[in-house]
């Protein structure tokens, strides 16, 4: 009962497949290139809100180290080395951007799903 409900849901599967296959050759020819472009200013207005929520966060971490220097200047200090580091490092990791995805693979993500289906009960 088992094998027949598998070979049941990988076929409906592989039928899924080959739909969409045809339903994506249908699609205009400039529609990827649009998905793109939008996702690519997406990105772009994203990168700029970071940026400027970092600084945000910067200058305000600033009036506080300000005010903390005044009652204990050698913690400040001590402060105002682990903040600018970790200041640094935020930077990079923005302007340093992922620029490859993994590659999808959708025979394993069937498996896996199939795998994640409860067994019949008898």
């Amino acid at each position: 009962m088992t094998n027949r409900l598998l070979v049941l849901i990988a076929f409906s599967f592989h039928s899924i497949a080959i739909f969409s296959q045809d339903s994506l050759a249908q699609l205009p020819s400039n529609y990827a290139q649009d998905i793109s472009s939008k996702a690519k200013d997406l990105e772009q207005k994203l990168d700029k809100r970071s940026e400027k929520a970092l600084q945000q966060l910067k200058r305000q971490e600033e009036k506080i180290l300000k005010k903390l220097a005044k009652a204990d200047p050698s913690k400040a200090k001590e402060l105002a080395a682990t903040v600018a580091e970790r200041y640094k490092d935020l930077e990079n990791k923005l302007n340093n951007k992922v620029t490859s995805l993994p590659q999808y693979i959708s025979s394993l993500d069937t498996i896996t799903h199939i795998a994640k289906i409860p067994p019949a009960k008898p």
